[in-house]
């Protein structure tokens, strides 16, 4: 693991973490770069929410989509490096 890649810099507060990862509320529970996997929670916030009350599909699918992003740069330099 390269931890001058972007993610780490970023878990070490080197870097701000994205805005988009802020609306969302994302709190890491555990990564493991060997395995390739993360486990992370986010935010259901109210401003999320449709008229049922249910979390918009469109916040589901930022959150999906930012945790695959996250797994991919927290990975990426561990898979590019020679074993």
């Amino acid at each position: 693991m390269d931890k001058q890649a972007f993610f780490w810099k970023i878990m070490a507060g080197e870097l701000p973490a994205p805005k988009a990862a802020e609306t969302l509320g994302i709190v890491f529970k555990h990564i493991d770069a060997n395995a390739g996997s993360i486990e992370a929670e986010f935010r259901g916030a109210p401003e999320f929410t449709n008229p049922a009350g249910n979390i918009q599909g469109g916040f589901l699918a930022a959150e999906l989509f930012q945790e695959g992003e996250l797994v991919a740069c927290a990975t990426a330099v561990i898979r590019a490096m020679p074993k």
